[in-house]
């Protein structure tokens, strides 16, 4: 497929990240600190976070004043609308998840229940880790999610998962711009479906100006185990443009990985603009590698006006992956 064809199936995504950013609305606004949380005090505010969240109407905004915070449990943002004011800092102690992104599935009938859905958004935050933290963001459900200049730091696990959490559940619409993680342990990026969930996507989503530093891992990940066939489980039409990706340490493991296995299925993403390098040290795996080679298939997958710098290689090809590389350099 050309890059214009492809472009085209892409574009309703930007078009709806532009509408929906025109909903967002301050008026009726909380704070957290009207709930309770206190910033530098070192105690746990993660109730005060979710008093708050209750407390906002629907698609309401809950700012977060400048300051440190402390969370001890899990922040769930469903259909709200968290942003931080100076870049304040969340110290997530808890060892799962530091804030979980949910919301609604609307119906797609006119003037249905999507008609009135704007998504969940956190924005203008710095994720801190401490101690064994699994992930730092987690997208697990959801019409129109959004993450928006977000520092994360200091995560022994992955920096952001994007994951339907149970059967009929879907991911669309996502946009995430930019994002930086730095100092990650596992994995950066990662867009994966449960091995047996059954009707779950992750469908139309753009990532744009987002950066890895310091991951120990795989910068971006795009994963389908599914043994969910005949295109009810898939990750499609995904497009990841004016981003940089650095992987740390010397690993044969590629810096950006596709990969499905039993009948998983990766179709319609591109790669549009990104350096994809490795820094830090002379790694030996490629720069990008999709690997079907344990069953599942990944098609139309395109990377345009790119670099690949310092890996041991550009593009490696498993099994029933196709990618096409045009107007790109070091691949």
């Amino acid at each position: 497929m050309s890059l214009a064809g492809l472009a085209a199936l892409l574009l309703p995504m930007a078009l709806s990240g532009v509408a929906y950013a025109q909903t967002s609305t301050h008026n009726g606004a909380v704070s957290v600190t009207d709930f309770g949380a206190v910033s530098d005090d070192g105690q746990d505010d993660s109730a005060a976070f979710r008093r708050a969240l209750e407390a906002a109407p629907v698609n309401g905004l809950v700012v977060v004043p400048p300051g440190r915070y402390e969370l001890d449990s899990t922040v769930t943002l469903e259909n709200r609308h968290l942003r931080g004011e100076g870049l304040p800092t969340l110290l997530c102690r808890m060892t799962d998840t530091c804030i979980e992104v949910a919301g609604w599935q609307g119906d797609r009938s006119q003037g249905g229940a999507a008609s009135q859905l704007f998504g969940s958004r956190l924005e203008s935050l710095r994720l801190l880790g401490q101690g064994e933290l699994r992930r730092a963001v987690w997208v697990s459900v959801g019409d129109y999610p959004r993450l928006e200049r977000l520092l994360i730091q200091d995560v022994t696990g992955d920096c952001v998962l994007v994951q339907p959490r149970r059967d009929f559940a879907w991911i669309e619409n996502l946009s995430v711009s930019e994002v930086k993680c730095d100092g990650i342990g596992r994995d950066g990026f990662v867009v994966r479906l449960p091995r047996e969930g059954d009707q779950v996507f992750v469908n139309e989503s753009v990532w744009s100006n987002i950066e890895t530093r310091g991951v120990t891992g795989r910068a971006f990940v795009i994963d389908n185990p599914s043994l969910i066939g005949g295109g009810e489980a898939k990750i499609s039409k995904l497009q990841v443009q004016y981003s940089e990706f650095d992987s740390a340490g010397s690993s044969a493991a590629p810096v950006v990985g596709l990969e499905t296995e039993n009948d998983g299925l990766i179709e319609f993403i591109l790669f549009h603009w990104v350096t994809i390098e490795s820094t830090r040290a002379t790694r030996r795996g490629p720069c990008l590698e999709a690997d079907a080679s344990r069953g599942g298939r990944i098609e139309r997958v395109h990377v345009t006006g790119s670099i690949c710098y310092g890996t041991g290689s550009g593009v490696a090809r498993r099994g029933n992956a196709n990618v096409d590389v045009e107007k790109s350099a070091g691949f």
